[in-house]
Formats: structure tokens, sequence, C-alpha cells
């Protein structure tokens, strides 16, 4: 059921197996493991079903590093959280991103990817994505001669997009009728309290902002409030240690990772059909597969760089037919607001092309992009695990007097040098295979050796690493199960647990491990279940 904090009586008390704080991506698929079930789950949401101007106030925070975007635009604090607003695109970790590497400092997971496989599957089944095919099967399945790059260098991947990446629209009606789970609404946790001993979580105190208390006791706490606020409400829980919990080594907060988007130039193609039949999307069974230039772990351990890929993107420009037509699409499908005559008279004033594009999504199975497009290439790339790069506690409150979260972000070497192997990679394999020529290559080359390198890049909003999953507790806020270091009943879920970040959107490996985590709450609730028989 589905109930709101702010309908409810001051000061109320709930009891629950399964305390899950934020119904984002990572603790609705928690939520959801333990649907039809004997355990009772309390999902507790800071928001409402929708997007609210006082919630989202909540989010002000200071920076003090890079200028990040995303600290504010790019969370959301309703039921759904960030999937209300998102694509949906997901890929799995390659195993490098795993393994500890030398040229990258405080590099490696405790876990293995092939630890990760079987989670994977099921987070891909929550994320609602079809298979993990590869861009080769693709290519032969759909009659496309593959570009042939030198293997050892440049590989093609694809992501997959969710054909249901709303998680609220997904998963709102199951969660309401299962008699198992309540998700409770507008309570914003401001403190998670330990008992005396310090070895356990009590209680989760939460409140709206009209001033309507709660509390909720559980046999086990999962915080999933993202990289962000899940630091924040840690360093914040601080009434018996100054440091917040779990935070004895100073490690909460710390190692701060992004994805750094980039724009790599246009395209100059030499056969601007081939360059369409090799890059736009796949779609299978109605999944969508879209391309990525991948810099193979060959060139990572040569080039001594990080993860990153390319991407060719098609642009469509706003006043466009097709953007139109998406735009009303979109519409129809309950995601966006009609829009007005303007736009349908756009949608339909060239026919001619329409219905080639038409064919080729509907008939042929491809993403559809007027042949005029101008066609460039982006970049996502990911950034070094760095103590420095950080959040902390500032000192301005919010009306729930918490303090307001810091944001130092920073980024270095590694990452120019990554962005210019990544440029020359792409260029050079483009230019040898005879695909074509990147526009500003040279100008981005100059910009790449210079301090001003950083005003080139802006964030992705994947807030990762503030609470990295370790064995050693010096280095890490959680252990290999995501379980808090000297807390035997609290978890930390979602981005936040990542040691380093790899390439890919992070969502289906922050399921996965979600997935893990509920798996092992239930192995101790049964534990437990035997103990008391």
């Amino acid at each position: 059921m589905i109930l709101d904090l702010a309908k409810m009586p001051d000061g109320a008390l709930l009891h629950a197996d399964v305390c899950v704080i934020g119904a984002g991506a990572t603790g609705i698929a928690l939520a959801l493991e333990f649907v039809g079930s004997r355990t009772t789950v309390l999902l507790l949401e800071a928001g409402g079903l929708r997007q609210e101007t006082e919630s989202q106030q909540l989010f002000a925070s200071q920076v003090a590093g890079l200028p990040h975007a995303g600290v504010h635009g790019g969370r959301i604090r309703a039921f759904g959280g960030t999937t209300t607003v998102w694509g949906g695109q997901s890929a799995r970790f390659a195993e490098l991103d795993f393994l500890p590497r030398p040229w990258v400092p405080d590099s490696g997971w405790p876990i293995s990817g092939r630890e990760l496989s079987a989670y994977y599957d099921r987070a891909e089944a929550v994320m609602n994505v079809r298979g993990n095919a590869s861009y080769q099967s693709l290519c032969r399945e759909f009659g496309i001669a593959p570009p042939a790059f030198d293997s050892k260098v440049l590989d093609v991947d694809c992501s997959q997009w969710s054909t249901r990446p709303n998680f609220a629209r997904a998963y709102r009606r199951l969660l309401q009728s299962a008699p198992n789970v309540t998700v409770l609404l507008h309570a914003n946790v401001v403190e998670l309290v330990p008992f005396a001993s310090g070895k356990s979580v009590e209680r989760v105190e939460f409140r709206t902002l009209q001033g309507v208390r709660g509390s909720a006791r559980a046999h086990s706490y999962t915080v999933c409030c993202g990289g962000l606020e899940s630091s924040r409400l840690l360093l914040s829980s601080n009434r018996f240690d100054q440091s917040g919990l779990g935070n004895h080594h100073d490690v909460v907060g710390r190692f701060f990772q992004e994805h750094l988007h980039i724009n790599l130039g246009r395209l100059i193609p030499r056969d601007v059909r081939t360059v369409h039949d090799m890059f736009e999307g796949f779609f299978v069974n109605g999944c969508k597969q879209a391309p990525k230039l991948v810099l193979t772990s060959e060139t990572q351990q040569r080039e001594q760089c990080l993860s990153a890929h390319g991407e060719v993107i098609f642009e469509q420009p706003a006043d466009s037919s097709v953007a139109a037509l998406k735009t009303v699409v979109k519409a129809f499908r309950g995601q966006a607001a009609w829009p007005g005559p303007n736009v349908l008279v756009r949608a339909i004033r060239s026919p001619v092309e329409m219905t080639r594009l038409a064919y080729r999504y509907r008939l042929q199975g491809r993403s559809a992009s007027p042949s005029s497009s101008p066609i460039r290439l982006g970049a996502q790339v990911e950034t070094a695990p760095d103590p420095d790069s950080r959040v902390t506690l500032g000192e301005v409150k919010d009306v729930l007097g918490m303090r307001q979260l810091k944001l130092n972000w920073r980024i270095g070497e590694l990452e120019r040098r990554t962005l210019t192997t990544l440029l020359n990679v792409i260029s050079d394999q483009f230019q040898r295979i005879g695909i074509g020529e990147v526009s500003r290559r040279s100008e981005l080359s100059e910009r790449l050796t210079s301090d001003g390198w950083r005003d080139l890049i802006h964030d992705s909003a994947h807030h990762m690493g503030t609470a990295r999953m370790a064995d050693d507790p010096k280095r890490g806020v959680v252990d290999r199960d995501c379980r808090v270091h000297g807390l035997d009943n609290l978890y930390i879920g979602g981005l936040a647990v990542f040691p380093t970040s790899g390439r890919s959107s992070p969502t289906l490996t922050a399921i996965a491990l979600s997935i893990r985590i509920a798996d092992q709450i239930k192995a101790e609730l049964q534990s437990r279940a035997r103990i008391l028989a």
C-alpha cells in the first residue's frame, strides 16, 4: 500500500522487517525482491508521487570544486526518483572495471564481474531490457557490414534502452497492491539512530516539510538515496559520533566520481548512408541497442588511461519534423504534455521524408534520422577515484534542520589523458578505414593540452563512490556485501558504493547490487527464523 506521512498523526512509529530509504531505481528494485513474501517492507520516499517544488528545494547544495549541474538538476525527490525523467539506458560493466589497475590509484572492487553476472540477469529483467546482444551479432542480423576497426585498439559495444524506464509507472500498481509492502511518501529521513553500543541501527527518524514526525524500527536498513544524499545522511547521523555513521576512518563522502561528457567535434562522413547504417540504433523486440565506440582493455593498459567510449550522434534540430514527431509520440504515450498546433504542423510538413523514416523504423528496426542531420561525436569518460573529490556538510541548514551538502568535485591528469587518447583513437580509426574525419580534432587537441581543458566537459548526474565498497574499513565505507563496516544491519545501495565508475551508464550495476543486498537480507532473516524456531 501507499501511505502519506503528511496525513498521519504526529509521532507515528512503524515496524517492518526491512526498511528501505529512497524509492528510486535501487530502492524500488530492492523492495520488489520481497513482494509476495512474508517479509514486511517499509519503503520511505522523501517526496510525493510526482515532483514538488518544495521537496526539490531540499537538494540545495554548495559547490566548492568544479561546476556541477547535476547536484541540483540531476536529482528528483519523488516516487521513482530520476527514473521519472531519464531514458533508461543501461550497460554492464566490463571485467576490467572491477580489477585493480596499477595506473589508476585506489582502483579495484572486492567482488568480480563474474560474481555479478547472475544479478545482472535479474537487474535487466527489472530494467525491462532484452538480453545483451553484441554489436557484431546485431550487424549480422540486420545485414550490416561492421566497421573494420583494429580490434586491439577500438571496439564497438551496445547499451540498451529500457522499454519501461519510469519505475513509478512500471511498479507503482504492484507495490500498492502488495500486502507486505508499505510505501510512505513525504518521509524525509533526517537521522539513522544507532543503539548505544554503536554496532547496529535502532531506528530511523523522518519528518514532513510541515513538521509531522515519524520513526521506524526494522531488522535491517538499506539507504538508497543516491551518491550525494546517502553520504549526507551518514554524515548527519552524528548523535553519538560527531564524524557520523560508518565514518571512523573519514571515508564517508570521499572518492566522489562522475562521468565526464564532452563534444569531440563534428563528423564529416565520406558516405552518409554508411555512417547511419553502422551507428544508428538497432531495435530488438522493441528494445533499442545503441552502438558505442569503446577503448579496448589493451588500449587502456598501453596508454595508461581510464575507461571511455564515444558515440556517433545524429542531431535533430528542435524545429525539425522528426523532433516534432517525437514530441507528439511522447505526448501520445503520456510522457509529455500535448504540444501546440505548430508542433503538429511541423510533424507532417515533410511527408516523403517522414515516410522514409517510418519505413526505416517500423520495417527495418533501426533508429531513424534525416539524411541531412548534422553528425557529431560525443563521449563519456570514467573519472578516477580521488579521496579529495568529496562531499562534506556545509554550515547552511535546510528547513528540516539538516546541514546542506558541500561538493568539491575534482578531476586531473588521468581524465585529460583519457580524453586525448579517445579523440586520437577514434579519429585515427575513422580515417584509416575511410569513415570520415572529425572536424575539430586539431582545435580540441590543442585545448586538451592547456590548463582550461576542464571547461570543455560537463557532468552527467551520475553520483558515485561516496560510500565505496572495500574489504578494508580504512579504504571503504561498506564491505563486499554493501554492509556498512561496524554496523551489522545497515546497508548502502546504489551508486554510492562503486569503488570505480567505469564508462557505462551505472544504474544497471546499481540495481544488480541492490538485488544482491536483498538476497543477503533474505538469508539473514531465514537464519534468524531458524534460531527463533
